[in-house]
């Protein structure tokens, strides 16, 4: 089982660049991160929880301070090993799988450049709506938004991702 806990972290780490931006993003991570899981234990109904709702459930209502990381101090991190620590405290697989689901949103969105500065609502949302635009195009140019409010320019290129790697590797 740890090794099953070390690929799907080891997976996340790899890829966390590219899909830490919407809902269908963190979808896409998590499901890749489980492809060679087997999961015929678990019912209909809690394979549904563990990769359609994990990985966004964070996102549904509530407070959004846990999804940053700034110089010094990291929220999303913290929940990140609030979650594994829980994960591995349960016996359950299926809900260790959801629990880890769950982690894998806040670690992606502690690698996200729009989590990681003090930006407006409005850039942070363009800014994620863009990259998740390049990443569905594959790759194809790169991504610079421009903050008014802040000054900023948040930038997102092919450069950053580690996907090629992975590709030759399948």
């Amino acid at each position: 089982m740890k090794i099953a806990y070390f690929v799907i972290i080891s997976f996340l780490i790899i890829l966390a660049p590219a899909f830490a931006w919407n809902s269908g993003a963190h979808r896409a991570l998590w499901q890749a991160a489980l492809e060679n899981l087997d999961l015929s234990i678990c019912d209909k109904s809690q394979i549904k929880k563990i990769t359609y709702q994990a990985p966004v459930l964070p996102d549904r209502g509530g407070s959004k301070n846990k999804h940053n990381c700034y110089k010094e101090y990291c929220p999303a991190m913290e929940k990140v090993n609030e979650l594994v620590s829980d994960a591995m405290a349960e016996e359950n697989l299926c809900e260790k799988l959801r629990i880890l689901g769950v982690a894998s949103h806040y670690y992606t969105d502690s690698k996200n450049p729009a989590h990681q500065k003090n930006i407006d609502s409005n850039c942070h949302t363009k800014f994620e709506k863009a990259v998740d635009k390049f990443i569905k195009r594959g790759f194809i140019s790169s991504v610079a938004v421009k903050c008014k409010k802040s000054k900023t320019t948040l930038t997102f290129n092919k450069n950053e991702l580690k996907l090629k790697e992975l590709s030759k590797n399948n």
